[in-house]
């Protein structure tokens, strides 16, 4: 479902700045600050101010639209709530956010739940690391099949902040 569905679908009115606001998280500005949408949109409406888009992309979290992601730099940024679920791999030397999907992980974390006497209800996994190579860090793709995990695909995108996504 695209974000505009998802506004109409909980009620939302679609003004001019709501559309720019999810057009831009639904292509360039993924994982994007605030601050970032704002630039981003600025190019079509020059007037449109920093606190509309805070009170905008607050809206849309509390609509269940949007999710605050949290990449550990002490930033919130936002993403779509209806992704496919997935993971994040940040390099902290770059600030590139890989996104992946392993279906194993679920399955571990069940398992390490009930071991503490627990039922999974939800999780957010943020691994944080260096690439060992620096053409890993320019295109994951680049390194052989069998250093991936089975389960990932990876494909790479700029998306104007640095990050790129990797989907299975």
């Amino acid at each position: 479902m695209d974000l505009e569905e998802a506004c109409h679908q909980r009620g939302l009115r679609m003004g001019e700045y709501r559309r720019s606001i999810l057009r831009s998280l639904a292509g360039d500005q993924r994982h994007a600050s605030v601050d970032q949408i704002h630039q981003a949109i600025r190019r079509e409406h020059a007037g449109i101010r920093l606190a509309t888009v805070y009170r905008t992309v607050g809206i849309l979290e509390e609509a269940g639209v949007l999710v605050r992601v949290d990449l550990g730099d002490g930033v919130a940024r936002y993403e779509a709530a209806d992704q496919a679920r997935h993971d994040h791999l940040i390099d902290q030397r770059t600030g590139t956010v890989i996104e992946f999907h392993d279906e194993r992980i679920p399955a571990i974390l069940h398992k390490i739940a009930a071991s503490l006497g627990y039922d999974l209800a939800g999780y957010r996994l943020n691994l944080y690391g260096l690439a060992r190579r620096a053409d890993a860090a320019a295109d994951p793709e680049s390194l052989p099949a069998r250093r991936r995990p089975a389960a990932v695909a990876v494909r790479r995108t700029d998306a104007g902040s640095g990050h790129r996504r990797a989907i299975a």
